[in-house]
């Protein structure tokens, strides 16, 4: 969107104020303005009639518009605000780089595709004749007041459009700390997990040692029982000996095989995280280009905010 507002001013006679035997003093003439504002303007006074400024302001809805022009227009007024025929009236206003006396300043707003346009007029009755002079210094500054309204709006909606892209932005970097954190934390659990099965697998050796040992131990407490089978006491205790060994055994072997199991699981746990991390490296890349265009989009906006004069 570009950053200059086009105001079109067209001063002219405006058929329900006038009166058929007035008689009229007309010119016309380019009055410059502001190096982002182009002003092309026809001016045909009247000394019984109304001319109007028109601008669009882009970006802007037309109930805000409408209620910060009645703010706008009755700073200093000593009149009351009213709605005629749908249009906006502020009676009594007064700006003195307008006129140095009291008027009365019309307001119609229309809703557009490209923005609202407003159009101003205002009505004012000379105490004393008006000289050509005053009428021209007169249209600037009605100018001037309806483009410094203008630029306030149009500010105003800029400056939404860019705290609502920041906030996208916020959104877009506290997910990308979200992905990164959820990565760390995979990442970790993985280690963690890597750890677990080398202290698991640890264990299993020491207890390979250990079934080895019982092992001999067995082999050895057989030999006894066969030595002591002619006494029948003795046998039997060594029986029972040999019986709780294999026990143990059987249990040192059932520990390793539940360790072996845990293994297993936690390399299954662990091919999931890292499938987790490649997963989010993508979406993580993903987000840091998406992060990158919403920051030239703001920065677009900031540019077109600080062009606004």
């Amino acid at each position: 969107m570009k950053n200059t507002i086009l105001l079109s001013l067209c001063f002219c006679s405006i058929a329900s104020f006038a009166q058929s035997n007035t008689t009229a003093d007309s010119t016309a003439l380019i009055i410059s303005s502001p190096a982002d504002l182009t002003v092309t303007t026809t001016l045909t006074m009247r000394m019984d009639s109304q001319g109007f400024v028109s601008v669009t302001i882009p970006q802007t809805e037309q109930r805000q518009v409408q209620k910060d022009w009645v703010e706008y227009a009755a700073k200093g007024s000593k009149g009351k605000a009213t709605i005629v025929n749908g249009d906006n009236l502020q009676m009594g206003a007064v700006n003195k780089n307008i006129s140095p006396s009291q008027f009365d300043i019309s307001c119609r707003l229309l809703g557009t595709n490209e923005g609202v346009r407003v159009t101003v007029w205002l009505t004012e009755t000379p105490s004393v004749p008006v000289s050509q002079q005053q009428k021209s210094d007169r249209t600037i500054a009605l100018q001037k007041y309806v483009h410094d309204f203008a630029v306030l709006e149009y500010r105003s909606a800029v400056m939404n459009e860019l705290r609502a892209q920041q906030a996208k932005q916020n959104i877009l970097e506290s997910e990308l700390t979200m992905q990164i954190k959820d990565e760390e934390r995979a990442g970790k659990k993985i280690e963690g997990g890597r750890a677990t099965i080398q202290r698991t697998n640890d264990a299993i050796a020491t207890t390979i040692l250990d079934i080895q040992g019982m092992s001999t131990k067995i082999e050895s407490q057989k030999a006894m029982v066969d030595n002591n089978a002619a006494d029948p006491n003795a046998a039997k205790g060594a029986r029972k000996t040999l019986i709780e060994m294999e026990e143990q055994k059987k249990d040192l072997q059932k520990l390793n095989d539940k360790r072996a199991k845990e293994i297993m699981i936690r390399k299954d746990e662990i091919r999931a995280d890292e499938r987790v991390i490649s997963d989010d490296k993508e979406k993580e890349a993903a987000k840091r280009v998406s992060i990158e265009t919403q920051k030239q989009i703001v920065l677009g906006i900031k540019t077109r905010l600080e062009g606004i004069k």
